[in-house]
């Protein structure tokens, strides 16, 4: 099914009042395809080509841990942004434009994330560039990316602490806070955990593993205990 693509060249005023006076601007916008550097696949959209093209091609060769990270930094943070870009029409202005509006409305996203995200455009625009989807410069290479590039102050919990919000929590958010407390998670997992990625009866069994794993001290007493009351036994048995 083919759809017609509409563009808006001009306002009426009086540089532009016939047709001929924005003939100029056609030329403009048409020179890409008269010249043949315009390829058909350029047509597709940026979610397109990723979720057809490009994540298929990159499985066999990615491992499965960096695939989930692109699939979930494109997701989360490039799709609803730039996905109904088409490829042709994407250029460093817009990638420059993109990142500097994530950095303002995601202060909490260090450079080091914006950086991943960067690297992940690159590499898309290089394997389109590599399927003669679009032919020129890589549009995101000129890109500058800025994001938080201090580290943030952040507050350790003590036990009482975290055992005083347990007691105060109905499940699953008391599981899922034991997990994520006792095992040292980053803020950035603690959604996945609260959204059901892992099955809550296996939440329980990590979080009461954990938990008797942070005490130490606790469990080599009761070894201790343990142990005596098995030689006791054994001196009657005796």
């Amino acid at each position: 099914m083919r759809r017609r693509v509409c563009e808006k060249l001009a306002r009426y005023s009086d540089d532009y009042r016939s047709k001929k006076d924005v003939l100029p601007l056609v030329a403009n916008i048409l020179s890409p395809v008269n010249s043949g550097d315009s390829q058909p696949e350029g047509s597709l959209t940026l979610t397109d080509f990723v979720e057809q093209r490009y994540l298929p091609s990159r499985a066999k060769k990615l491992r499965p841990s960096t695939m989930r990270s692109y699939r979930d930094l494109f997701r989360s943070l490039v799709r609803d942004r730039l996905g109904d870009i088409r490829l042709r029409d994407f250029h460093t202005k817009d990638g420059q434009h993109y990142f500097d509006k994530v950095a303002e409305e995601m202060p909490h996203l260090s450079h080091q994330s914006l950086l991943r995200v960067k690297a992940l455009l690159s590499s898309v625009f290089n394997f389109a560039k590599q399927e003669d989807a679009i032919r020129g410069a890589n549009p995101v290479q000129g890109v500058k990316v800025e994001g938080r590039r201090y580290k943030p102050i952040r507050q350790a919990y003590t036990l009482e602490d975290i055992q005083s919000m347990v007691t105060k929590l109905s499940e699953p958010a008391r599981t899922v806070v034991m997990v994520a407390a006792f095992a040292g998670l980053r803020l950035s997992l603690d959604p996945r955990l609260a959204l059901g990625g892992l099955h809550r009866q296996r939440l329980a069994r990590i979080a009461l593993g954990l938990a008797h794993a942070c005490r130490p001290d606790q469990n080599r007493r009761e070894r201790r205990e343990s142990g005596s009351g098995n030689s006791n036994s054994a001196q009657s048995l005796g």
